[in-house]
């Protein structure tokens, strides 16, 4: 059980580092990164061995929070939607 805790914690610095470094090298744009990283992820067009699955859905969440741009969706995206 504490292996686990130890991966789980692992794991959550490397979504604040991932986090951090994005809104550092993008600013007002990470939260759109991230998306773009996780929609990539999530169709098979990004796999990454130093990264579990479904990493980068988490650091979009957690720029979310930072940020406050939690479920913000762009203009072209939602013009895309109707």
């Amino acid at each position: 059980m504490a292996a686990y805790r130890g991966l789980r914690r692992r794991q959550g610095e490397l979504v604040e580092r991932d986090a951090q470094a994005l809104m550092g090298r993008h600013g007002s744009s990470a939260y759109y990164n991230a998306r773009q990283l996780a929609d990539d992820e999530r169709q098979g067009r990004l796999v990454e061995i130093d990264r579990p699955s479904g990493h980068w859905s988490k650091v979009r969440r957690r720029i979310g929070a930072l940020t406050g741009l939690k479920g913000r969706t762009d203009s072209t995206t939602r013009r895309l939607g109707e």
